[in-house]
């Protein structure tokens, strides 16, 4: 085992001022895996924005070794410094907890990279649900035929439907249940990423398949440029159109459309139970990059 001096471990908030922020922007960037790596620029008007939330500096004595963000009783985006040894982490944890429980005395929540997953389990925390960053390197995809399905690029005249085929696509699945999506959220959720929330929404990647003869949405596919690469931030088929075959049309026209645009790569985001849409993706090509999971621990 690792010995250290004993060290005092504690919590800062970031200032708002604009040259602190962009330092925590820069550091997360650097040490927290899951982070996307967006715009600077963008990602100091995010936090700019973001009152309610908590952007802490991770403090040894007063130097800087991590960065984590707190709200409403949940801790998430922890980065650490390479340098951190791993029995320093129980320790600042502990006192990520001791500042998180502040918000909340019935419960304390994280989302975290799977190299946090058995500290935490350590301390009694339970896995909620877990998330998979998955990437494909267009070198090694293999496409489908799209027959003679209808696929247009996204236009603000298909909003409300496109809306409404998502609310469909997702009524009672994993994704409901964990609020990652729903009813309550949809318009707003939908205008998020039409507003560039992640990453510059591109209309010509994000398509819509229409019933023949028609103006009838029956799936959507709603991407983004994050990264510097094509990012799906949501796809889905109307329940009735399900088990089709449509879904893996509808992204291979997606990745078609990519490729055409010159890009060699595409990532996605898929809740772990979501066993339909892992299978899917991993038959065209998509390959795991890491693991977040939610954990919650009851007082």
């Amino acid at each position: 085992m690792v010995s250290i001096q004993k060290s005092t471990y504690s919590l800062e908030m970031i200032s708002g001022k604009k040259d602190q922020i962009k330092e925590f922007v820069l550091a997360s960037f650097k040490w927290v895996k899951e982070i996307e790596r967006r715009d600077v620029e963008q990602e100091i008007n995010r936090i700019k924005g973001n009152y309610h939330i908590d952007h802490c500096w991770i403090l040894r004595n007063s130097e800087k070794i991590g960065v984590v963000r707190i709200v409403r009783g949940l801790f998430y985006a922890l980065g650490l410094d390479d340098a951190v040894s791993p029995v320093e982490i129980p320790k600042i944890l502990d006192e990520i907890c001791l500042d998180t429980s502040s918000w909340n005395f019935n419960k304390l929540e994280a989302t975290i990279h799977q190299d946090f997953l058995h500290f935490l389990i350590e301390k009694e925390f339970m896995i909620d649900y877990s998330r998979k960053k998955l990437l494909i390197k267009f070198a090694d995809f293999s496409p489908v035929p799209i027959d003679e399905t209808i696929i247009v690029d996204y236009s603000k005249i298909h909003f409300h439907q496109v809306v409404n085929t998502f609310i469909d696509a997702y009524r009672g699945s994993i994704d409901e249940k964990i609020g990652m999506f729903g009813p309550n959220i949809a318009r707003s959720a939908i205008e998020s990423i039409i507003n560039g929330n992640f990453g510059k929404f591109i209309p010509e990647l994000s398509g819509v398949i229409l019933e023949k003869d028609t103006n009838y949405v029956q799936g959507a596919v709603m991407c983004t440029i994050s990264e510097n690469i094509p990012f799906v931030v949501i796809i889905g088929l109307r329940s009735l159109y399900k088990n089709q075959g449509l879904g893996r049309k509808l992204l291979t026209w997606c990745i078609l459309r990519s490729i055409q645009k010159g890009y060699e790569e595409m990532s996605l985001w898929v809740t772990t139970e979501n066993n339909n849409a892992l299978h899917l993706y991993k038959s065209l090509g998509f390959t795991e990059v890491l693991t977040i999971f939610k954990m919650q621990k009851n007082f």
